[in-house]
């Protein structure tokens, strides 16, 4: 027994203490002491029976204990029951090898199973293949320390089709179970989905402040009480001049102006009452380099679950820009402030400017204008009853009333087209000298720049408005001039002209003079009328220019001349004629080319002449010739158009592209189209087509490089008729040498053509059967020749010669004769080729050549068919006629090299035929040739000798 029960033993009077005492023992382990006093041999009867006593005490207290034990142990299983099935998650329980035993109703719920299907199924056909070992060792981790979690699971439903469910964290509790029975795990499956999903966003979130915390164009940091610096910008390292490293090194204090440290120390003791969570700030930082910072601050206080703040942000941003625009828009503030001051001594001066500008507009003299200037001008001065005015122009001053003398003046210049004309001076008759200005302010300065700009546009307008009255006398008389050229014969013209200078001029005296070639002498007696009825002008057409010194110097210097002093002139002359004294002069040239043509001058002016006179002068001289020069062309034209209309010789006119202008009346006469059908078309409608394209480029290649062409061309009337023109084309050329029109002139030389067929017909052929004549013969004969010579082959010549011809030419009358000869010529036609030749010589006598044979029985051949052609008989006014011929005949190169040899064998050939019986042909043979020759020379022996009388009779015996 324990110590306790070593002690006497005390009698127990109550069961309440006998529970107590039981419950001391039992909560000393001591359940045995009965049993140890008897073996001790300590006990008693008495005490044995209160021992049992307190042991049943004892076993009745356990008694409770084990029913109270029971009862918590039942009502935590209800608990645990109730808490496993209202669980908020999905909860099984499985087994070691994963096959669930129990499930609650959120696993139904998400993995879409009911209870009973449930049971007994394979937990780890919910995962994903992949994730079975992560289950399994995650297992075999609860077993041995109670518990274990895999995360980020992806779930499925039992069906292997389906796709992924949900991702979840799964975590494992091992639940008591004896020690025999196969170990239990309580499995809560906790969805993630959402969760990763938020994570994922806040991670993208995280790296979209990241990355516009990096690249942020303002200066951006975070900081804590704690910590300091968190994380700066790039941007604020740049915008203050330190690196990252060196920042993070400092405290704001430290970047901070000092004297803008109080302010911001104070909004951040209230940001940190928790008064407000953030704040803005105009401040200036000190850089690096110790350069000031201006920039505009932006704190945000982001505070813990407790109120307390956890971090600050801080948002930077450069006002350097701003800032800059706010001191100038202070300095306009003053600037405006001080032109707001001066503004009414501006107005002054406005109208003062606007006073003179109306004078300028309506000022009907200049002097009306320069009294409005010098009434006007003091008031836009600053002490206008101290100011002087001075004006000088074209040598005359003019100024204002007061008669002291300036103290202080400036001096403008008087601007007319960028030429000075005259001076505006403006001053001050007492000192008003201002400190560091001078005696005038800038705007006074300005003012009278002003009123010398608005003189000087004053007397530029005067002038153009002079200029332009000027311009209208001008063009109203060159209008006058162009009327009256028309309608004036050139010595009327001229001295209208003339009447008009003296007019405009104000002259008492006009001439006008032409010079002649010689350039020496002139062609006097073209006055004004005014001129012609005052003074004695004389006409002549060969004055000497050196009589008159002023035109003699127009004449060298070939430019105008003006003296308004004649008087002091050391030449002083009259002009032809007198007795007018000259006073003034003016004289101007015309020319033409390098040489004048024609004096035009004016004299005795009341006042100078200036130089508006002179081209006033100038304009009427050139223009008067010009329109002298366009009347005599105009006549020339008119003379020109007359003989354009009646010439016999076709004209007509072109364009660069060939379109007919113009044709004259013999065009239509000679090609039948009329003007209107004619104009617009080109030459080609007269066309014929004889010529071939090569003719048309030839004769269009001399036009362009000659200017012109000649020559004969085949064209076509408007009746269809072809007829032969003679053609003269030129291209007509302007100043600059540049084709402007072509001319195109022809004739019709159809008769012409006629005639020369005619002349032809009787030089070449016979009059009466149009054969070749020997002339044509003989050519046609050498053509032959040379041919044959060239492709060596032969030419044949026939002799003919009708028998008896003469006596029916006696018998039947010259006129049968004549018709018979020309059936003849037709039938030896129809006997030889086309290019042979059938010739008449004369008489009855006929020569055929052959112009192209192989041998001579091509000779005989065709002498035959000649023979039987002429045997038949000719039918000729009820004649009828029978004929033959004889013919000789010879062949090239056989029988002779030349047409006259050859001529004069076929003729010896022929006489051979008809001494042998005529009606036949013959070969020329050398014998033939030395009969003849024999023949002849007995011929010519016996007309000798009977010219010397040689012959005596001599009697033979």
């Amino acid at each position: 027994m324990n110590d306790a029960y070593s002690k006497p033993r005390k009698s127990y009077s109550s069961d309440e203490q006998i529970r107590r005492t039981a419950l001391e023992a039992l909560r000393r382990g001591d359940f045995d002491f009965a049993l140890k006093a008897v073996e001790r041999g300590e006990a008693s009867i008495p005490e044995m029976v209160e021992d049992l006593k307190i042991y049943q005490a004892e076993l009745e207290v356990q008694n409770d204990e084990l029913r109270q034990a029971q009862f918590r142990s039942d009502l935590a299983i209800q608990r645990f029951t109730k808490l496993f099935s209202c669980l908020p998650l999905p909860a099984l329980v499985i087994d070691e090898m994963g096959v669930v035993s129990d499930c609650n109703d959120m696993a139904e719920r998400y993995f879409r199973l009911n209870r009973k299907v449930f049971y007994n199924h394979f937990f780890p056909s919910l995962l994903k293949k992949e994730e079975h070992n992560r289950l399994r060792r995650a297992i075999e981790q609860a077993k041995d320390l109670g518990e274990s979690a895999i995360y980020e699971v992806a779930m499925k439903s039992v069906d292997p089709m389906d796709s992924v469910l949900f991702i979840a964290d799964i975590h494992l509790s091992l639940l008591p179970s004896e020690v025999s029975s196969m170990p239990l795990f309580a499995v809560i499956v906790i969805n993630q989905t959402e969760n990763m999903a938020q994570r994922a966003a806040l991670e993208a979130s995280r790296r979209h402040f990241m990355a516009y915390f990096d690249s942020s164009p303002v200066g951006m940091a975070s900081t804590s009480l704690k910590k300091g610096w968190i994380e700066v910008n790039d941007r604020l390292c740049d915008m203050l001049g330190y690196s990252c490293q060196q920042l993070m090194n400092m405290t704001w204090l430290e970047l901070t102006h000092p004297d803008d440290i109080e302010p911001d120390i104070a909004c951040f003791e209230r940001m940190l009452n928790k008064e407000i969570e953030g704040y803005d700030l105009d401040k200036r930082f000190i850089r690096l380099d110790g350069s000031i910072l201006e920039a505009h601050m932006a704190v945000h206080c982001v505070r813990n679950d407790i109120g307390e703040a956890d971090y600050f942000v801080t948002i930077i941003k450069s006002i350097a820009e701003r800032k800059q625009i706010e001191r100038d828009l202070l300095i306009r503030d003053k600037e405006l402030s001080n032109q707001a001051l001066n503004l009414r001594e501006r107005v002054k001066e406005l109208a003062a400017i606007y006073a003179i500008a109306r004078a300028a507009q309506q000022a009907e003299t200049q002097q009306l204008f320069f009294d409005e200037v010098l009434q006007r001008l003091p008031y836009g001065m600053l002490y206008p009853e101290d100011v002087y005015i001075g004006i000088i122009f074209k040598g005359h001053k003019i100024t204002s009333s007061t008669c002291n003398r300036p103290v202080d003046q400036m001096s403008r210049e008087i601007l007319v087209k960028k030429v000075v004309l005259g001076e505006l001076i403006v001053g001050y008759t007492q000192s008003h000298d201002l400190i560091d200005i001078g005696p005038f302010y800038k705007e006074e300065q300005d003012f009278v720049n002003g009123v010398a700009d608005l003189i000087g546009r004053y007397i530029e307008r005067s002038n153009h408005e002079k200029e332009r009255s000027l311009t209208m006398q001008r063009h109203s008389a060159l209008l006058d001039l162009t009327t009256q050229a028309d309608n004036l014969g050139d010595v009327d013209f001229l001295k209208h002209v003339l009447d008009q200078a003296e007019t405009l001029t104000q002259s008492s005296m006009a001439y006008a003079h032409f010079v002649n070639d010689d350039q020496k002498s002139l062609s006097l007696g073209t006055w004004s009328f005014k001129t012609l009825i005052q003074y004695n002008c004389i006409s002549d057409n060969n004055y000497p220019i050196s009589k008159v010194d002023v035109w003699s110097d127009c004449l060298r210097e070939k430019k105008w001349i003006i003296h308004n002093n004649c008087l002091a002139l050391h030449h002083h002359q009259e002009l032809p004629g007198g007795p007018a004294e000259l006073l003034r002069h003016m004289i101007v040239p015309v020319m033409q080319g390098n040489k004048i043509v024609m004096l035009f001058g004016v004299v005795n002016k009341p006042t100078d002449y200036y130089p508006g006179d002179l081209a006033l002068l100038e304009m009427l001289a050139n223009n008067s010739w010009t329109l002298l020069q366009k009347n005599q062309s105009q006549r020339r034209l008119k003379l020109d158009a007359e003989v354009f209309r009646v010439s016999r010789e076709a004209v007509v006119i072109t364009d660069l592209s060939c379109k007919i202008l113009s044709i004259n009346d013999a065009f239509t006469h000679i090609t039948g189209y009329s003007e209107r059908e004619a104009i617009g078309q080109t030459p080609s409608l007269l066309k014929s087509n004889k010529q071939s394209d090569k003719f048309y480029k030839k004769m269009w290649a001399q036009i362009t490089d000659a200017g012109h062409w000649q020559g004969e061309i085949w064209n076509k009337r408007k009746n269809g008729e072809v007829y032969p023109q003679w053609l003269g084309i030129t291209a007509a050329k302007t100043s600059t040498g540049q084709v402007s029109e072509y001319i195109g002139i022809f004739m019709d030389i159809s008769e012409h053509k006629l005639a020369q067929q005619r002349i032809e017909q009787l030089a070449y052929y016979d009059a009466l059967t149009k054969l070749a004549n020997r002339t044509l013969l003989a050519d046609h004969v050498q053509q032959a020749i040379s041919l044959a010579s060239r492709q060596n082959h032969l030419v044949g010549l026939l002799y003919l010669d009708l028998d008896r011809f003469k006596d029916i030419n006696d018998s039947l009358g010259h006129s049968v004769g004549d018709d018979l000869l020309m059936l003849v010529a037709s039938r030896l036609l129809s006997c030889v080729r086309d290019t042979d030749t059938v010739s008449r010589l004369g008489g009855d006598e006929f020569v055929v050549l052959l112009s192209h044979i192989s041998s001579a029985d091509n000779v005989l051949d065709v002498a035959k068919k000649i023979l039987e052609a002429l045997s038949e008989v000719f039918e000729i006014s009820e004649h009828f006629i029978s004929v033959s011929c004889s013919i000789g005949a010879c062949v090239y190169p056989n029988n002779g090299l030349d047409f006259d040899v050859l001529l004069q064998r076929a003729d010896t050939a022929m006489y051979q035929a008809k001494n042998d019986g005529r009606n036949n042909c013959k070969f020329f043979t050398e014998e033939m040739n030395f009969k003849v020759q024999r023949c002849l020379r007995l011929k010519n022996d016996m007309r000798n000798a009977l010219k010397n009388k040689e012959f005596y009779i001599r009697h033979l015996s």
